[in-house]
């Protein structure tokens, strides 16, 4: 442990991102052992070291590895909100699938919202075209901001599954076209 926290020290200070990516590999290869180190210095890292730790604790890829992720977003620093979005797209696996729900549909912020909507989007329509489904038919949907409304509906006309289809051909037979609120012929 007293060896990483010194390569730890090392990484903080580096201020090549080349050499930042050749520390952080090596601590994934000599330190799998370290990730609740890896963890509590998340709390007080600066924003490259943050950067750096998530790339490590992804890449040593604990069984809590999006517990330990979680916190993060609800960072105050955007650009480490969306390194831990871009974290969990690597694994799409249950655990993300859930985190990413639920920041989906309860983050304060529309951005993160949205880039979970695309997220959501990668998993099997079976799994994420109900919950997209919800969200448009919501009675908040038109309140979304349009870059949130266009994730969401660009995240289900992905989506192979019976429950995406049957909304596409529903809403193409309206006209409806949800990101302005009017039907085609209106416009």
């Amino acid at each position: 442990p007293g060896s990483t926290v010194v390569l730890l020290d090392v990484l903080d200070g580096v201020s090549s991102p080349v050499h930042r990516r050749a520390f952080s590999d090596a601590l994934i290869d000599l330190a799998p052992h370290a990730v609740p180190l890896f963890a509590q210095r998340l709390q007080t890292a600066s924003s490259n070291l943050a950067k750096d730790l998530y790339y490590i604790i992804d890449g040593i890829n604990p069984p809590n590895r999006v517990e330990l992720l979680e916190p993060a977003l609800h960072h105050n620093n955007a650009a480490l909100r969306m390194e831990v979005m871009n974290t969990l797209e690597n694994h799409l696996d249950e655990s993300a699938f859930e985190v990413l729900t639920r920041v989906f549909k309860t983050h304060t912020i529309p951005q993160m919202r949205g880039h979970a909507a695309r997220l959501l989007g990668k998993y099997p329509g079976v799994k994420a075209s109900p919950i997209l489904i919800d969200a448009i038919e919501s009675d908040d949907f038109e309140e979304k901001p349009d870059q949130e409304r266009r994730a969401i509906i660009s995240s289900l006309v992905n989506q192979d599954s019976y429950a995406a289809q049957h909304w596409i051909d529903t809403a193409l037979k309206t006209k409806s076209h949800l990101i302005g609120g009017k039907s085609i012929d209106e416009k």
